[in-house]
């Protein structure tokens, strides 16, 4: 009767670790939005962090590093899924993981955060359409013009 019991509770440690995925791997969805558009933020001005007009030089720091910081949650995350894959309802396995998965998403959080108070909309952020491309470009342009006569 023991085994079972064991086995009931290798199963709801499964499941918990399952949900933690699944918000981690919401969470990593959102904010590959934000990546995205960091990264063709930095390709628009092609020039150094002021021009993305963060006012705060560690909050500037903090996004000019966003994309490098979430390829290696990205990757923690992959490696996290691994581990679950191996579980087997050793106690200190899971938590150890369940203290990783913590750990990843207080720094999704913390980052969020940054991201929000530069002025970003994090939830909103979306790149420009195609139809909008000639008006980005203009607006890279003017900019430019400004940063020579700087």
């Amino acid at each position: 009767m023991g085994g079972q019991q064991g086995s009931f509770e290798n199963r709801e440690r499964l499941k918990d670790l399952s949900e933690m995925v699944k918000i981690c791997t919401s969470q990593i969805r959102r904010y590959k939005h934000v990546e995205e558009h960091c990264v063709a933020i930095m390709a628009s001005y092609d020039v150094d962090i002021k021009a993305i007009k963060i006012k705060k030089s560690e909050v500037a720091i903090e996004y000019a590093d966003a994309p490098q910081k979430l390829k290696g949650l990205r990757r923690q995350l992959d490696k996290l899924r691994a581990e679950q894959d191996k579980i087997t309802g050793h106690v200190s396995g899971r938590t150890k993981l369940v203290e990783k998965y913590k750990k990843a998403k207080a720094e999704l959080e913390a980052l969020e955060a940054k991201l929000s108070d530069a002025g970003l909309d994090v939830e909103n952020i979306r790149l420009p359409d195609d139809d909008e491309t000639s008006e980005t470009s203009e607006t890279s342009e003017t900019s430019e013009t400004e940063e020579a006569s700087d």
